[in-house]
């Protein structure tokens, strides 16, 4: 069966593929930086933050603010170890001058990339999935012009690179609004402080690989152009994860404790196999709301078709 990406047609179980694949991907490589980050919390931390996770499940759920509130409490002066170990990491400089580049960056005292990335920067948004888009986006809009003359059929290829670019990163917030709404509702549910920041970073990287893997191979552009894209996508792929690695590895080490971790990384893998289920469809129900009834009938079909061999 094939559903419409980007106003093309792209087979069902591709897409869902992709996006399954490539959530595992991003969980391996965040999750595992996590774990890292947790293991070397102190012990007297970790014994702290579980007790706290178990009082908050003890009060009854009608107290949903006490019971967030209590899951979500901190070891004292984790923010002051949090600048102290990016003091440290300064001062032995174990990795040369990118030692003194991922300090001005990471540090809560500096740039703060932990507040750009997964925290408001303004009217409660941060980089999010731009963080990746944002080269491939400023090197298309450069090359537009420059090439408007010379070669017009590169420029029209730059340009609707551009236009799938900004497509694809709005389409992102369509599926964060319910994920995130989830997210605080199991925080309700069962008392534990879910990371929106493993979440959050999983998420965005999983798109980006959407996009790298589906979005860009089927799109009408020029080889030249996606070679372009690709490799400025991958370049700034690496340098978001280095920098999101060091903030999740510093967060879970000082903040959060290690069954944040499992249960986070187990919720993010289903939020994402849902929406590889209902994403080709979700569009059809925001441009109207009663078509939620054909999209489920369609769905319903789609499936009993995979059972009966015939997708």
């Amino acid at each position: 069966m094939n559903a419409l990406w980007h106003g093309r047609p792209v087979k069902r179980t591709r897409l869902t593929t992709v996006l399954v694949v490539s959530s595992l991907f991003a969980l391996t490589i965040f999750g595992l930086v996590a774990v890292h980050g947790s293991f070397d919390m102190k012990a007297e931390c970790v014994r702290r933050l579980h007790l706290a996770r178990q009082h908050a499940r003890q009060l009854p759920l009608r107290l949903w603010s006490e019971r967030i509130e209590t899951s979500r409490q901190k070891c004292s002066g984790a923010l002051q170890h949090l600048e102290l170990y990016w003091e440290g990491f300064r001062r032995d400089a174990d990795y040369g001058v990118a030692s003194e580049i991922l300090y001005q960056i990471c540090s809560p005292r500096m740039l703060n990339f932990e507040k750009w990335a997964f925290r408001s920067i303004k009217w409660g948004f941060s980089l999010g999935i731009w963080a990746y888009f944002l080269l491939p986006i400023v090197i298309c809009a450069i090359a537009i012009p420059f090439t408007w003359v010379s070669a017009p059929e590169v420029s029209k290829g730059f340009r609707t690179a551009l236009m799938s670019l900004l497509d694809s990163g709005v389409r992102t917030y369509f599926l964060w609004i319910p994920e995130i709404i989830l997210l605080w509702v199991l925080r309700w549910l069962f008392a534990t402080s879910l990371t929106g920041h493993l979440v959050f970073a999983g998420y965005n990287f999983t798109w980006a690989l959407v996009y790298l893997f589906v979005t860009l191979p089927m799109s009408e552009i020029p080889s030249g152009v996606k070679t372009v894209v690709t490799l400025s996508l991958l370049a700034s792929a690496l340098v978001v994860i280095v920098l999101q690695g060091f903030t999740l590895y510093t967060t879970f080490r000082f903040i959060h404790a290690d069954s944040d971790v499992t249960i986070t990384s187990i919720l993010f893998f289903w939020l994402m196999l849902l929406q590889g289920e209902l994403y080709p469809f979700f569009y059809d129900i925001i441009r109207s709301p009663f078509s939620i009834f054909a999209v489920c009938q369609q769905c319903f079909s789609s499936r009993l078709g995979v059972l009966a061999k015939e997708d």
